[in-house]
């Protein structure tokens, strides 16, 4: 585990007399005014920037005027601290009261972060939550550390709000929030910008991340047709042009260099997505300009990503352009907006790219008070290790909401007893923890009154179940194992790998083929774990024998089987 709070007491002695204004989880670069390791210079003509007490001023003054004329004008080089009160500021605007006066806030933070992790401290590894897209995990020069927390940072704003499905900017937007700001004042931010109701920062389902590119291409089309008219002849095709567009957000946070990326964001927690269309415009305008000096062997893609990274300008001049674009009003990009989202659900159709995550797709995702209720509950696992395992279900399976249909702490230590509780519900997921501290268990595709059926020639049916079936480890570590399937298996042993659910009266048995997954015997006080051709999986404990601390069988609401 590594040692949040020395971390957190090294970002304290960040203050307005800082010189170097970075948390201590940001890599020490050369200079911090570089771009590809190159120094450039600043604007000659600037407005004398304005120290952080003078922008205070002007938010609680509501002088919104004057306020976007310094944040478009200014110029504070990178190592001006000035950003790390400007950026809460910025965000504080889009809240009813002030940021930093939101106590509830931090301790809810830490409070979520001590319930889903069980410590402040931020642990080895991490994973992303499903609404990030992870294709896209841009760090910005962030530690080790650095990157843990915003990670964590993500899964609190995605456990705490879950009907977000799909933000893919949240990650990224996190890590460049980080170099200027402490964890906790990075999470206010977001919290803020994603509640704030005036203005869109963040797409929060697929349809709308969706209808944001379509949006971005109509007004492409309506200030760049030029631009739009030269692509058309000399790039590819239709569907060249429409990963273009797809990806266009991607070129700014992916491709811009780091000091291009500070004023974009600026400018971004002033005007929101607005902000980013007119960066995006201009991109296109000086694109088209320097076409000549690119090679045409090049797809579209390829040559603006090669361009984006030296746009040969200043970041300062980049924004001036930007916002020299006339007639690019807040309104008709809502209106825009409105009509593409209105059209794809009407169709009920979102062009998802083949290679996207399972989670882009969905837009099923536990409600907190659901998951808060299965972790009252359960005493099997914690709302991590729920999360992970709802990553692995079946994808027609995540519109249900999950249920406890047994658990030993409460109905006892008996088979007949489980069954009982479970058997007309399918599918189940059963998860064991030992008296060792080990949890695993197994997602279960048919219902257990399968076991009661007759096979055929009237005998008593024996194995069942689909190769939906997997097994799985939570504790020590997390790990799935899917069926194999017969092209997993040798000629000789292939009819020990559709061995999916048994029982009787006497065992529970879950995968087979040169030994069982998972044996549990009629007291649910004891059983085996071993590795079956079924799964190909490793024991699921060290031991192989343990000893049954709690058992739970989770279901879901609406699968009832008649």
């Amino acid at each position: 585990m590594l040692d949040f709070e020395g971390e957190k007491s090294k970002a304290n002695l960040l203050n307005s007399e800082t010189k170097d204004p970075f948390q201590s989880w940001v890599v020490p670069t050369r200079s911090p005014d570089t771009i590809g390791g190159t120094p450039f210079k600043s604007p000659r003509k600037k407005i004398l920037a304005k120290t952080s007490d003078d922008l205070e001023e002007l938010v609680r003054s509501s002088k919104a005027g004057e306020l976007k004329t310094v944040i478009r004008d200014c110029y504070w080089s990178l190592n001006d601290p000035v950003r790390s009160r400007l950026w809460l500021l910025l965000a504080s605007r889009h809240s009813s009261g002030n940021l930093e006066e939101q106590g509830s806030l931090e301790e809810m933070y830490w409070d979520t972060v001590k319930q889903i992790f069980g410590s402040v401290k931020l642990p080895n590894s991490l994973q992303l939550p499903a609404l990030t897209d992870q294709r896209h995990e841009n760090t910005y020069n962030l530690t080790e550390t650095g990157i843990l927390a915003a990670k964590r940072v993500v899964n609190i704003v995605a456990f705490n709000s879950p009907d977000i499905t799909y933000a893919p900017l949240l990650y990224p937007i996190s890590c460049l929030l980080l170099h200027y700001l402490s964890e906790v004042d990075t999470y206010k931010c977001l919290t803020t910008l994603l509640s704030s109701r005036k203005i869109l920062f963040f797409t929060q389902t697929n349809r709308h991340y969706e209808a944001n590119w379509k949006t971005v291409m109509t007004l492409s089309k309506k200030f760049m047709k030029s631009v739009l008219v030269f692509i058309s002849k000399n790039f590819e095709d239709q569907k060249a042009t429409d990963r273009f567009f797809q990806n266009w957000i991607w070129f700014i946070l992916e491709d811009l260099p780091f000091p291009y990326l500070v004023r974009v964001l600026d400018n971004y927690l002033f005007d929101g997505r607005k902000a980013i269309y007119r960066v995006w415009l201009a991109l296109l305008k000086m694109f088209h300009r320097r076409l000549s000096s690119f090679s045409s062997s090049t797809s579209l893609e390829e040559t603006f990503r090669k361009f984006c990274q030296d746009p040969q300008i200043s970041p300062e001049k980049l924004i001036k352009q930007a916002y020299s674009i006339r007639g690019l009003k807040a309104v008709e990009i809502d209106q825009i907006f409105l009509k593409h989202e209105m059209y794809l659900k009407s169709n009920s159709k979102i062009s998802i790219r083949p290679h996207f995550a399972r989670s882009l797709s969905s837009d099923a995702i536990p409600p907190s008070q659901c998951q808060q209720t299965l972790q009252q509950n359960s005493k099997t696992i914690t709302v991590r290790e729920f999360w992970s395992l709802w990553s692995w279900l079946p994808i027609r399976i995540t519109v249900y909401q999950p249920t406890l249909l047994f658990t030993s702490e409460e109905h006892g230590y008996s088979l007949t007893t489980l069954f009982t509780k479970v058997e007309n519900h399918s599918p189940t997921v059963i998860i064991i923890k030992t008296s060792m501290g080990e949890v695993f268990g197994a997602y279960c595709s048919s219902p257990w009154r399968k076991r009661n059926e007759k096979a055929a020639f009237g005998s008593k049916q024996g194995y069942f179940g689909t190769g939906e079936t997997f097994v799985f480890t939570l504790l020590p570590e997390m790990n799935k194992y899917p069926w194999v399937g017969i092209e997993g298996s040798t000629s000789n042993d292939s009819k020990g790998t559709g061995l999916f659910m048994a029982a009787d009266n006497y065992m529970l048995v879950i995968g087979g083929g040169n030994g069982q997954a998972i044996y549990i015997d009629a007291d649910l006080r004891f059983g085996n774990t071993d590795t079956c051709l079924t799964f190909n999986n490793r024991p699921l404990c060290p031991t192989k024998d343990f000893e049954i601390q709690v058992i739970e069988v989770i279901g879901f609401v609406g699968c009832e089987t008649p």
